[in-house]
């Protein structure tokens, strides 16, 4: 398995967590603080998935330099 395989791995996990967590938006309440939790928990796997991008990004133009 490639980097490249990894990378792809790692991201299509991260959107699947991302997926999850924005359907569990639409059961809460306005006021329910386990929203918020959610809300929270998504911003940091959409961070991560960010992060992962740009390491990517990184490992990519790295090959091309070779």
């Amino acid at each position: 398995m490639s980097i490249f395989d990894r990378y792809d791995t790692e991201y299509r996990s991260l959107l699947e967590q991302i997926n999850s967590k924005i359907s569990q938006l639409s059961t809460y309440d306005n006021n329910d603080k386990d929203k918020s939790s959610t809300i929270q928990l998504t911003s940091g796997l959409f961070r991560q998935a960010d992060d992962l991008l740009k390491q990517l990004d990184m490992e990519a133009r790295d090959q091309s330099d070779r």
